[in-house]
């Protein structure tokens, strides 16, 4: 499982059918695609727009901030 531990290498992907598919949600309803499968790298590119444009503004004026996420998007914040 290098996945668990490697930048670029990615989980077995999670297909439609299965029941845990987060496309059946309402609160992804709006997106126009879901990956199946994220690395680190993956999650990393995607979290960063956040940093650069809210989180890292608001620390560098000196407010206080509180992020709450899941593992590997703190990973991939701590990683950056």
């Amino acid at each position: 499982q290098a996945w668990r531990h490697g930048l670029r290498d990615r989980p077995p992907p999670m297909h439609e059918n299965h029941s845990m598919w987060p496309g059946r949600q309402r609160r992804y309803a709006d997106l126009p695609k879901i990956p199946t499968t994220e690395s680190l790298l993956d999650t990393m590119y995607r979290t960063l727009p956040l940093w650069e444009t809210r989180i890292e503004k608001d620390l560098l004026d000196g407010n206080n901030v509180m992020v709450v996420a899941h593992a590997n998007s703190l990973r991939g914040l701590i990683k950056y």
